[in-house]
């Protein structure tokens, strides 16, 4: 791919990613409207944007692990249950069984357009530009819900849900039409397109377009590239690693499920550490992709501060309002988590490539939350709203960037085979904890006091998972040299 596809490839991406998100929430701000013209209650209107979660944690692996084994396939579901339906609601607006049955479809597509984040910057970009297509891709998450807010009553007014449906299928479809061209971009390259070797120039890298036929070799994270600490001279496919260690000469296995890779977007061939016997990844079923994820104690450190960013955000969208009414400041709640998001959107949006570059990934992560816990303990001690605003504007700006850096970590972390799965649990953990969270905070609204302070713990736990994490990426594919047949074979 030409720099030019690239970029136009990342655009057709992020609206895709925006796409799903408008998609999402578009009757929420005009729940009762909806509900007189569909002739139903608004109960029922709000099971329309409900269900999209309860979807994603069925859907989160399975599409995760789709990602994995046939990208180019999974993302064209994604793109066309994503286009498709948004333009199909257009057939009924007034009927709530058939507009039901398209956000099912919808939500469906969610987990296979999220999930390929990372995955989709490791498949399209050198290594160089891979946090910035994170970030941009990331940034479109948290845009399309802002415009859904902003948008959905406006067109509702002047046009009732036709206008809003028409409306908000526009750039579904655009970003359909532009990312099924890539994906037949991607699929001729790996079918024997160019297969030129591309030098990165920001890092002296040599890495391979992902999108023209592509095994990359990343400075970053171990391309062809010596490790100034353990001599580890490391190739990386991006997926995990044929590495040669300094001392002893050995090729090492990844652990602990035990890799000899090539190119993971295509296939890599693996050799169980035990028997040596070499088998195809894209045979695993999803547990045993998983499992290896689930024995690492960083990517659970990731999983974790997901998990409490989200619900953390999640908690203030559902529940300031009613806190802030404890305290007579309610009617701020709107404003104020406007300007949190606004301020995270200029975050993400700016940010997360001068963190990869300067690889303070671990001390941002530990500034954010630490705001974070801070704000709460701010909000204890006064409620104004142009106090609470200040604290709100600086935590958002960081706190929400952190999803951005921690995708791009995973993608560095966890290698090409995993990188569907490995999102896939991260974002199903935090559904999970993140209405956890939620919950317990409703349990505490008679109490607002109690439930600041319930937020500020969760902060509290948060710093202490950030401090757990290393201070450098390595891939799980050369951070250990196992010592199993295989290794002792290859050594002999």
């Amino acid at each position: 791919m030409t720099n030019r596809t690239r970029w136009v490839a990342l655009v057709g991406f992020a609206l895709l990613v925006c796409s799903t998100q408008i998609l999402w929430v578009s009757f929420a701000p005009i729940t009762t409207q909806a509900a007189r013209v569909m002739h139903t209650s608004p109960g029922l209107i709000g099971d329309l944007s409900a269900l999209f979660p309860v979807v994603y944690i069925i859907m989160a692996l399975p599409a995760g692990r789709w990602l994995d084994v046939r990208f180019s396939g999974a993302l064209s579901a994604g793109a066309l249950a994503t286009g498709l339906p948004a333009a199909f609601r257009l057939l009924f607006p007034e009927h709530y069984a058939w507009q039901f049955t398209m956000q099912l479809i919808l939500a469906a597509a969610q987990p296979l357009v999220i999930n390929a984040i990372s995955t989709f910057a490791a498949h399209v970009f050198l290594a160089a530009r891979r946090p910035l297509a994170i970030a941009m891709s990331s940034v479109a998450l948290f845009v399309g819900i802002v415009l859904a807010m902003v948008l959905s009553p406006v067109l509702f007014a002047a046009g009732g849900l036709r206008a809003v449906e028409g409306v908000e299928a526009i750039p579904a479809l655009v970003a359909m039409g532009l990312v099924l061209i890539t994906v037949r971009r991607i699929k001729r390259a790996a079918d024997g397109g160019s297969g030129v070797i591309a030098t990165d120039g920001a890092r002296g890298a040599i890495d391979v377009d992902g999108a023209s036929g592509a095994s990359a070799a990343d400075g970053a994270w171990g391309a062809i590239a010596a490790d100034g600490g353990s001599g580890v001279i490391a190739v990386d496919a991006p997926s995990g690693a044929i590495a040669t260690d300094g001392a002893s000469g050995v090729i090492a296995v990844d652990a602990p499920s035990g890799a000899i890779a090539t190119d993971g977007a295509r296939g890599v061939i693996r050799a169980d550490s035990e028997t040596g016997v070499y088998r195809d990844p894209k045979a695993e079923t999803i547990w045993v992709s998983l499992r290896t994820l689930l024995r690492d104690g960083p990517y659970w450190r990731l999983c974790g501060l997901l998990a409490i960013g989200i619900g953390l955000f999640d908690a203030l969208n559902t529940w300031l309002e009613p806190i802030l009414s404890g305290f007579g400041a309610g009617r701020a709640a709107g404003n104020l988590l406007a300007l949190m998001t606004l301020s995270g959107i200029a975050g993400s949006a700016s940010l997360p490539p001068w963190i990869a570059r300067r690889n303070v990934r671990r001390g941002v992560m530990r500034l954010a939350v630490g705001l974070a816990m801070l704000m709460f303990l701010a909000m204890l001690v006064s409620q104004r709203p142009l106090w609470l605003g200040v604290w709100m504007i600086a935590t958002g700006f960081l706190l929400l960037t952190c999803f951005p850096v921690i995708l791009e970590w995973t993608e560095r972390y966890v290698g090409a085979t995993r990188q569907g799965i490995a999102v896939g649990f991260m974002m199903l953990f935090s559904h999970l904890l993140g209405n956890a969270l939620i919950f317990l905070v409703q349990a505490l609204l008679a109490r607002p006091m109690l439930a600041i302070a319930l937020l500020a713990g969760a902060c509290a736990v948060g710093e202490v998972v950030a401090w757990g994490l290393p201070a450098n990426v390595r891939p799980m594919s050369i951070r250990r040299h196992p010592e199993g047949p295989a290794n002792r074979r290859m050594q002999a």
